[in-house]
């Protein structure tokens, strides 16, 4: 029998609500075994690989995104609406449905921060930790998502954006002092509406010049899929 998957092992432990410290005690491990697991830096051996089976079933595989998960789940233990989840966090229902669904996997921490406070539950460690490494560009920092549609969810820092549509599909790269204002300028451009833009993702990138390199070098290596400034417009500093 095959090992199960890291994405599986992570996706059966959080629909069975099982923390890593849980389901490392069932199977007779360390919880550091299980997160080496879950990140795929290790596999189960046969004994424990059947042990996993066994506490948390042998359905299909399918990729999920823990934060979402966690969300989901948080929020139906309330009997909240995903409507009224945004109320009290303040936050789209829109955005709360891209995270939930994936969409946006790795919001920004203002926003993880809302959600918990209005759910009063603390985001599990574990949790936490997948955002920031899944997200984490050596060097760099850490990529966050947000919302393009909502002004709420848009970052002000300087940085590199990449706004993508419905299939996910890196459709536009910015790069500006203020990302916030570069993306309300774009409101009023034709394509900025969903479905063609339905996310975005972030990079804090403080040095002007090395904006405009990894700028550049993004726009020429997505080439034809950067559909809407494969020519690198819109690279003027405001």
């Amino acid at each position: 029998m095959s090992a199960m998957k890291p994405s599986e092992i992570r996706r059966r432990r959080l629909e069975a609500n099982l923390s890593q410290s849980k389901l490392a005690e069932k199977v007779r491990v360390s919880p550091a075994l299980v997160s080496r697991w879950e990140r795929g830096r290790s596999e189960p051996a046969d004994e424990e690989n059947e042990k996993l089976r066994e506490i948390l079933g042998s359905g299909v595989q399918s990729d999920v995104n823990a934060f979402g998960e966690w969300v989901k789940r948080q929020r139906e233990k309330s009997s909240w609406t995903v409507t009224e989840l945004a109320n009290k966090s303040g936050l789209s229902a829109p955005a709360i449905y891209k995270i939930e669904g994936g969409e946006i996997s790795n919001p920004r921490q203002s926003t993880r921060d809302k959600i918990a406070s209005a759910l009063g539950v603390a985001i599990p460690n574990d949790v936490a930790e997948e955002l920031s490494e899944s997200s984490e560009i050596e060097g760099l920092g850490e990529m966050i998502d947000f919302d393009p549609h909502a002004e709420s969810e848009l970052p002000s820092a300087a940085g590199i954006y990449v706004l993508y549509d419905i299939s996910e599909r890196p459709i536009y790269v910015g790069q500006g002092s203020s990302a916030a204002s570069r993306l309300k300028d774009h409101r009023s451009r034709f394509w900025y509406k969903d479905p063609i833009v339905r996310s975005g993702s972030f990079i804090e990138i403080k040095n002007k010049t090395l904006r405009l390199q990894i700028e550049k070098l993004l726009i020429r290596f997505l080439r034809r899929n950067a559909i809407i400034n494969k020519q690198n417009v819109d690279d003027d500093e405001r």
